[in-house]
């Protein structure tokens, strides 16, 4: 993984002169997207999410609602960004959808998590 890409950051300020930089322009891809990462870890419902998946496997919404003690739609809105960075997946089953952690995915950004700590 590549931390740095300055090559094409600059060239992109140098073409977009008139755009306001942003945090995202001054970095890699990869970077940007290993900090909306760890933004995502870092709130407490969705580690409540992650423990949860961890302890028991297989949950679907309605068991994660009755866990939380919060609304459907913010149990989903909450998975729905765990799925984005690739921490939970989600399966069809009959009429719901299950979701497990992907091990992988956490493995990653443990090791991550490793070598900067």
């Amino acid at each position: 993984m590549t931390f740095c890409n300055l090559s094409v950051n600059a060239n992109y300020l140098l073409q977009k002169k008139h755009m306001p930089v942003t945090k995202h322009h001054l970095h890699s891809p990869e970077i940007n997207r290993l900090a909306y990462t760890f933004k995502i870890w870092g709130h407490p419902t969705r580690l409540a999410i992650i423990f949860y998946l961890l302890e028991n496997g297989l949950a679907n919404n309605k068991t994660l609602v009755l866990h939380l003690g919060l609304s459907q739609s913010n149990v989903s809105q909450h998975l729905k960004l765990l799925q984005e960075v690739g921490l939970v997946n989600a399966t069809p089953s009959e009429n719901t959808m299950l979701y497990e952690i992907d091990r992988d995915m956490l493995l990653a950004t443990e090791a991550i998590n490793i070598q900067i700590g």
